[in-house]
């Protein structure tokens, strides 16, 4: 592929769509732990109270 003029590199590929295949992925999905459920919560409220904050900071420094 020829350059894109970017540092990263240009991706090519080829995807084919099997609906009958469709039945099998609910059989092979991983399922979470009751621990892991707990853990990507509570990392979800951290990351919003991080985000809060974050956002708070930018606007008091746009207002300086």
């Amino acid at each position: 592929m020829p350059s894109i003029g970017s540092d990263h590199f240009p991706v090519m590929t080829t995807l084919q769509y099997e609906p009958e295949e469709e039945s099998n992925q609910a059989q092979n999905a991983p399922t979470a732990e009751a621990e892991d459920i707990k853990e990507t919560d509570h990392k979800i409220i951290e990351g919003k109270k991080e985000g809060e904050k974050v956002s708070k900071e930018h606007a008091e420094e746009q207002r300086s």
